[in-house]
C-alpha cells in the first residue's frame, strides 16, 4: 500500500525532533544511507533499508572459519566467489536434532533448508529452523562477558572472566565441588555428553540438574510406568490406516513432525487397493494444525482425554456396552470402536505432552492390545534413562539454593527465571547464591540475575553435533567465524574443569573418534559426515519391552475452568521472542501477527468432519 501524498512517517521521537543526535547516530551507523534515512522517505523504503538483509549484506560478516568444512555437494572442494554453496548442519530444539542445509554466500549463511538425507527432515524446515539465521545476526545478541555487582553492572572480558573462573573453580575442584551445581537445558550432542561426564567426575560433589520449559517428561513417566523404563515411540504413519489423536500436535510440535507430516501427507496421498485413504481422529482441547487435518475433530477437555481413553478401552472388550465420555458424540465414538476393531495392526494412538503419565500408559497398553507395536509403533532407548523429571529438578535445585546449600551455580542456556513454575520461586533462590554465572546469547532475565553472563555460541558459527529423535548423529559445522567470540556448551565446560582440549572443533573430533571406533579411514569417513550431515549406521536399535497393565484413571472433576498452556507456533516457549521474522508470521490457525491471545471456548461444539464409510 502506497502512503498518502504528502504524509510524512516519523519513526522514532528523535527522528521527529530531528535533533542533532538522531542525524549523528545515522551519518556514523549507516554514513552511505544517511540522505535517505533522514530525508521523507516511505515507510516501505524505510523497512527496505533498515531491514534484517541490510545485515545480512553486510561486508564484516565474510569471515570464514579457519577449520575446514565440507560442502553438500558433489563439485571440488575450490569455493568460486560469488556462487551460493550449501553445508548441512543440524539445528537442535529441545535436545532433538533435525538435518539441516544452509547456503553460505561468500561467508555469510542466508538461508535454511531440509537436509534431503536426513530421515527427519527429507528436505523439509520449519519456522524455527529457517528464522535462526536472523538470530544470528540479532543486533541485540552479547558481545562480551558482563559482571554485575549489587551495585554496578560492568562490561568486562572474556580474558578477565578467565582470570576469575581459573581461580573460583580451581578452588572448587580442591573440595570436589562441594556447593556447586549446574543447571543446564536440554541437549542431544554426545560431545556435550562427554565433557558432562567428565565435568562430574571432577566435581564428584556438585549437582547436575536438567529443565526445559516444555518437558517431555510426561512421555518418558508414561512409558516407566506401561514398559518398566522410558523408551521413545517412533510411528510409521505410513502403514496406518486409523490415527487416533489424544490431544497430540504430532503435525505441528512433535519432535519428529517434520517427519511424521511428511509420512502423513504421503499416505493420505497414496490410496490403497479399494481407493481408501487412512482416517484421522483427534480430540483435543486447543484448535491445532493437526486438528485442522483431521477426519473427525472433537473439542474435549483435557482433564477429559484420559477418560476418553478408558473408554476406548473398555469399548475394545464390550462394543455393545460402551458408552463415550461426557462431550464426545456417540456416533463418532461408535465408528471409532469400529474402526480400531477391523484395523487392527494398522491403527496407532499417539497421546500429546500436556497429558499425564497414566494416559501415556494406556495409550502403550492401547496399541499393544490391537497389534500396532512392530508395524506402526516401534521403541528404542531413551537418553538419560535415570534422570529425574525436569519438575523435581527444578524444584529440588530450587529447594538447595534458598536452604543455602548452593554457593556456586552455573546455568547453561535458557531462561529459568521467566520460565521456571512460579511456585517454585526460583528467582528468589537464585539472588541467594555468591557466585552465579550464564552461559546464553543474550542478555535476558536471567543474566541479569547472575554474577556473570557470558556470550554463548550461534549453532550456525560453531562446530559440534546432535542426534536425532531415533538416534541418527550429525555434525554441525560453522558456517561463519564467530561473530562475537561466544563459546559453546561443551567448550565452556571443559575450561571450567582444566581439560586439555577446549577448541570445539577437537572437542567434536574427539567425540566423533569415539563414536565411530576404529575405522579404516578415519579422515574419509569425518568428510563423508560432514558433507552428507548423516552418520551412517547411527540409529539406535529397536528393543521390544513387554507392556504392563496400566494404573487406572480417575474422572477428572467436570466444575470450574481448565486453562491450558500450549507451545507458541511461533515464538515456542518465548526463546524466539526477539526475532521479527516469527514475530511478523501469521499464526497458521487464529492469523494473529505479533500479538499473543487467550482462547475461550464458549461452550462444548458439534464435532467437526465426516462419517466414514
Amino acid at each position: 500500500m502506497q502512503d498518502r501524498p504528502g504524509a510524512l512517517y516519523w519513526r522514532s521521537l528523535d527522528e521527529l525532533a530531528d535533533t542533532p543526535e538522531f542525524r549523528k547516530f545515522v551519518e556514523s551507523e549507516f554514513p552511505s544511507l544517511a540522505h535517505e534515512l533522514v530525508s521523507g522517505a516511505s515507510r516501505r523504503q524505510f523497512l527496505k533499508l533498515m531491514g534484517a538483509s541490510l545485515a545480512l549484506a553486510g561486508l564484516t560478516g565474510c569471515r570464514w572459519p579457519r577449520e575446514t568444512i565440507v560442502p553438500a555437494t558433489r563439485q571440488g572442494h575450490d569455493r568460486i566467489p560469488g556462487q551460493p554453496v550449501q553445508y548441512a548442519t543440524a539445528i537442535e530444539l529441545d535436545g532433538v536434532a533435525t538435518g539441516a542445509l544452509v547456503t553460505s554466500y561468500d561467508g555469510r549463511p542466508i538461508k535454511v533448508e531440509g537436509n534431503d538425507l536426513h530421515p527427519y527432515s527429507r528436505g523439509k524446515s520449519n519456522a524455527w529452523m529457517q528464522s535462526t539465521v536472523l538470530d544470528l545476526y540479532d543486533p541485540d545478541r552479547s558481545i562480551l562477558p558482563v559482571r554485575r555487582t549489587e551495585r554496578s553492572t560492568i562490561n568486562s572480558s572474556f580474558a578477565e572472566f578467565d582470570a576469575f573462573a581459573d581461580e573460583h573453580f580451581s578452588a572448587l575442584r580442591e573440595r570436589g565441588g562441594e556447593g556447586l551445581c549446574v543447571l543446564a537445558t536440554s541437549s542431544s550432542s554426545p560431545t556435550i555428553r562427554e565433557t558432562k561426564g567428565a565435568f562430574r567426575k571432577a566435581y564428584p560433589k556438585a549437582g547436575w540438574f536438567e529443565y526445559d520449559a516444555i518437558p517431555q517428561d510426561n512421555v518418558r513417566e508414561g512409558a516407566r510406568l506401561a514398559l518398566g523404563q522410558p523408551v521413545r515411540t517412533h510411528v510409521e504413519l505410513t502403514k496406518a490406516d486409523i490415527v487416533v489423536s489424544l490431544d497430540s500436535d504430532f503435525l505441528m510440535t512433535h519432535p519428529a513432525a517434520l517427519k511424521y507430516a511428511r509420512d502423513f501427507a504421503d499416505r493420505r496421498r497414496r490410496a490403497d487397493s479399494d481407493g481408501t485413504m487412512c482416517r484421522l481422529y483427534v480430540f483435543e482441547s486447543d484448535y491445532t494444525v493437526t486438528g485442522s487435518n483431521a477426519d473427525h475433530r472433537v473439542p474435549i477437555r483435557s482433564a477429559d482425554v484420559g477418560a476418553l481413553a478408558s473408554a476406548l478401552s473398555a469399548a475394545l472388550d464390550e462394543p455393545a456396552s460402551a458408552r463415550p465420555p461426557t462431550g464426545v458424540p456417540a456416533a463418532v465414538f461408535a465408528a471409532l470402536v469400529e474402526d480400531l476393531r477391523k484395523h487392527r495392526g494398522t491403527s496407532v494412538f499417539l497421546v500429546g505432552p500436556q497429558q499425564p503419565p497414566a494416559v501415556h500408559a494406556l495409550a502403550h497398553h492401547l496399541n499393544a492390545r490391537l497389534g500396532n507395536v512392530g508395524t506402526t509403533v516401534t521403541y528404542t532407548g531413551e537418553l538419560d534413562m535415570d534422570r529425574p523429571t525436569h519438575l523435581t529438578a527444578i524444584r529440588e535445585l530450587a529447594q538447595r539454593m534458598n536452604g543455602g546449600a548452593v554457593e556456586t551455580l552455573l546455568i547453561l542456556g535458557g531462561n529459568p527465571v521467566v520460565t521456571a513454575p512460579s511456585d517454585v520461586d526460583f528467582a528468589a533462590g537464585l539472588a541467594k547464591v555468591a557466585s552465579s554465572i550464564h552461559l546464553a546469547e543474550c542478555d535476558n532475565e536471567t543474566s541479569r540475575a547472575c554474577s556473570w553472563h557470558v556470550p554463548q555460541a550461534h549453532p550456525l558459527e560453531t562446530w559440534g553435533d546432535a542426534q536425532a529423535y531415533d538416534g541418527t548423529t550429525s555434525l554441525i559445522q560453522p558456517l561463519i567465524a564467530p561473530l562475537f567470540g561466544g563459546r559453546t556448551t561443551a567448550e565452556f565446560l571443559a575450561r571450567l574443569m582444566g581439560d586439555n582440549v577446549t577448541a570445539p572443533y577437537e572437542l567434536v573430533r574427539r567425540t566423533f573418534s569415539g563414536l565411530v571406533g576404529n575405522v579404516p579411514d578415519f579422515e574419509k569417513l569425518w568428510e563423508d559426515t560432514l558433507r552428507t550431515g548423516v552418520l551412517r549406521d547411527s540409529i539406535w536399535g529397536t528393543i521390544s519391552p513387554q507392556t504392563r497393565t496400566p494404573p487406572a484413571i480417575e474422572p477428572a472433576p467436570t466444575d470450574g475452568f481448565e486453562v491450558v498452556f500450549a507451545p507458541d507456533y511461533k515464538l515456542y516457549d518465548g526463546r524466539y521472542r526477539n526475532n521479527a521474522w516469527l514475530q511478523e508470521l501469521p499464526d497458521p490457525i487464529t492469523k494473529l501477527t505479533w500479538d499473543n491471545a487467550a482462547l475461550i471456548s464458549p461452550g462444548r461444539r458439534p464435532p467437526i468432519g465426516r462419517r466414514p464409510g
